[in-house]
């Protein structure tokens, strides 16, 4: 069946685009990670916006009937990376990027390239690969650009050429030749622009690619050796970020008194007159290159536990925002602040207190103690990590975190210690600042580690690193903490926001994902792949507790090592953790009966539905013996919904025992009436005291 691509200018309606295609939409439309789902209909609009329709065709849901999708092959794979990048001055970067590629499309003539529209591409050559090990890019002709870029530089001492690949220019070879290039204009909204080969390339060939680019968006200054990297997956070309992994070699020059902190393992630094140059090498493939641009400070700490060494790089200037903030608290009168998502009204008619001399550096310690719960955890847990070295960055964005493999960027409010947050009125921002560095470290895991396979997948990577943050804060802060942890995240599944027309968790399924977010619904994205995604862990976790063994989590864990090591290095969908699961289930996660865990992944997974629990439950007491009577209702279910309800027993300085799980099946009233010896006198029965299950209030 051949693809169909169909713009639509409406009248009444947004313009949208109308496709079809055998190989799912994914292959036609780049970057939502979209998908084996040939039909789509994407809506664009800033309030309407997004994908309107988005399915397979009956004929294939009903013949597949759970068998997994056949991956979809792409015109051509990255076998290899050189990017070499330089900031000549101020915030303008020019670069040059290598890519070994293998052509797995017959006859291939155009092969997309995802770069950001305000780079440029200035010139694109391509050679034929020499076969074998992977090469020195200098076996491809040199491609122009900015002079800075491509200037000779000394070979530092023990420097192997594969760590320079890409920064010098080298000799053309005779079969080196030159391509054309489409790219949308700077001003469209597109990442966009594909290199269009004079000749058709052979399929099962390699091929060297160079193209030479420039631009002034990649970087912001943000004051005082502060800086922005705004272009977070497109500052060099690619054939696509978070799909193939691939190994990247890295140099970066930049003026000299500032500093890369880079993907990879750093090879070699040194000044060379007004630049500092530096070379980075991952260890492995990875799915995505990133860095941080500044001037830091470092603070470094090896855990021989994980064999991991850590770094936080910390920015010893005072950023604009830091300035903009003080010089409103200083004023006088009601003042409106409005400052890169930093939103509090001052009511009193008298200067404020100001944040005074952000000195990050103080807690650059809190950062990497988190750092280092964090490998020690998750290891544990998850299995090791793959990468050996992790660098935890400031960056100037303030309520804004993310990760690279090796690298991760910290929100600059994760700086402040809480009296500077309460002058900004950001009481509420403790639960993100205690969570976002363990959310982001996570990350090496659940999206660098093991990909989503498509947007209805993601809450794999999202969902699975909010619950690895609860994870970290029971282990460093106690069960209260998890608790809070859970009791916030169900306030935010069951709730109607304002401006939605819905409950979030009325949205639809996590399956959804992006697709959530819509003018009805605005934040149910956030409070579902996020929130119902990490409940869903939750709920097997608990599930597969044994409070009589010494290690509870035992089975756990197992299954989550399970997952990372069949799935590492490769795209995983909810299909595919679902038959890990069922390869770990106890017997009482056999709910249905059938060795499956579908009751669980139809309700929670699929499904939107949540039960209402009425406990009618008291304590008698015979000498040793404790009688448990009264009845459970479970309400607001199908008929056929089903759930475990987990029976405590509850002791004195807040401790839990839990004797039972109560199966019960659609709107039901189960009478209780067992009898425990339990080691010591309890005060009360209470159902749920985990939050096992994601119930309503």
């Amino acid at each position: 069946m051949p693809s169909i691509l169909a713009l639509l200018a409406g009248k009444k309606l947004p313009p949208s685009l109308v496709a079809l295609d055998p190989d799912g939409a994914g292959a036609l439309v780049r970057g939502l990670r979209l998908g084996h789902e040939p039909a789509l209909l994407l809506v664009e609009d800033p309030h309407r916006g997004g994908a309107w329709y988005l399915s397979d065709r009956r004929a294939a849901l009903q013949s597949r009937a759970g068998v997994p999708h056949a991956p979809v092959e792409p015109p051509a794979r990255a076998l290899h990376y050189w990017v070499a990048t330089t900031v000549p001055r101020g915030t303008d970067l020019a670069g040059v990027t290598t890519i070994r590629i293998a052509v797995s499309a017959p006859h291939l003539r155009v092969l997309p390239i995802q770069l950001m529209p305000r780079l440029r591409i200035d010139e694109v050559v391509y050679g034929p690969a020499p076969r074998g090990a992977p090469v020195d890019a200098a076996a491809l002709p040199a491609a122009p650009a900015a002079p800075a870029v491509v200037s000779q530089a000394p070979r530092a001492p023990g420097a192997t050429r594969a760590s320079e690949a890409g920064a010098e220019p080298a000799p053309e070879p005779k079969s080196s030749r030159a391509a054309a290039v489409i790219q949308e204009d700077a001003k469209e909204d597109g990442a966009d622009a594909a290199v269009v080969f004079p000749e058709a390339l052979a399929q099962g060939s390699e091929v060297l690619l160079r193209i030479a680019y420039h631009g002034d968006a990649v970087l912001e200054d943000a004051g005082d050796k502060n800086y922005v990297v705004h272009a977070r997956e497109s500052w060099y070309p690619n054939l696509g970020v978070f799909e193939e992994p691939a190994p990247f070699d890295l140099v970066y020059r930049v003026p000299a008194g500032n500093q890369v902190i880079s993907v990879g393992r750093l090879v070699s630094e040194r000044v060379l007159g007004p630049q500092n140059v530096s070379e980075w090498k991952t260890d492995g493939a990875v799915r995505v290159a990133g860095f941080n641009y500044g001037k830091f400070k470092k603070l470094a700490r090896r855990d021989d536990g994980t064999g991991v060494d850590l770094a936080v790089y910390t920015n010893p200037g005072t950023p604009d925002i830091i300035r903009t903030i003080n010089a409103i608290l200083e004023s006088s009168g009601r003042r409106e602040m409005a400052v890169e998502g930093v939103d509090s009204t001052y009511l009193n008619y008298a200067p404020q207190a100001t944040l005074g001399n952000v000195n990050t550096a103080r807690l650059a310690e809190a950062s990497l103690a988190d750092g280092i719960n964090s490998c020690r955890v998750f290891s544990t847990y998850f299995g090791p990590l793959a990468e050996k070295h992790v660098a935890i960055t400031q960056q100037s964005q303030f309520l804004f975190g993310q990760s690279w493999p090796s690298l991760i960027f910290m929100p600059y409010i994760s700086f402040l210690d809480g009296t500077q947050r309460q002058r900004l009125g950001l009481v509420a921002a403790k639960d993100f600042v205690d969570q976002v560095g363990f959310h982001e470290f996570s990350h090496q895991w659940w999206g660098h580690l093991v990909a989503a396979e498509s947007y209805r997948d993601v809450w794999l990577e999202e969902g699975f690193a909010e619950f690895s943050a609860a994870l970290a804060m029971q282990h460093t802060q106690g069960w209260g903490a998890y608790e809070h942890f859970w009791r916030n995240a169900r306030k935010e599944i069951f709730a109607k926001p304002p401006r939605s027309t819905v409950a979030d968790i009325d949205a639809g399924p996590i399956t959804q994902g992006f697709r959530l977010q819509t003018e009805h619904s605005p934040y149910a994205y956030r409070a579902l792949v996020y929130e119902k995604g990490a409940y869903v862990l939750h709920m097997l976790r608990m599930l597969m507790w044994d409070g009589a063994d010494k290690v509870p989590d035992r089975r756990f864990m197992a299954m989550m090592h399970d997952y990372v090591s069949s799935y590492a290095g490769k795209q995983a969908s909810t299909a595919d953790f679902q038959r890990v699961v069922e390869r770990h289930m106890v017997p009482a996660m056999n709910a249905g009966g059938d060795g499956k865990m579908d009751w669980f992944f139809r309700q929670w997974v699929y499904g939107t539905e949540a039960p209402h629990y009425v406990a009618d439950l008291h304590l008698e007491s015979a000498g040793a013996e404790v009688r448990i009577k009264g009845r459970i209702t479970q309400e607001g279910v199908a008929d056929d919904f089903r759930a475990l309800v987990p029976i405590y027993l509850a002791f004195d300085k807040g401790q839990f025992v839990r004797v039972g799980l109560l199966p019960m099946v659609g709107r039901a009233s189960v009478p209780v009436d067992v009898a425990l010896k339990p080691p010591k006198k309890p005060r009360d029965v209470l159902i749920n005291a985990r939050s096992e299950v994601l119930a309503r209030d």
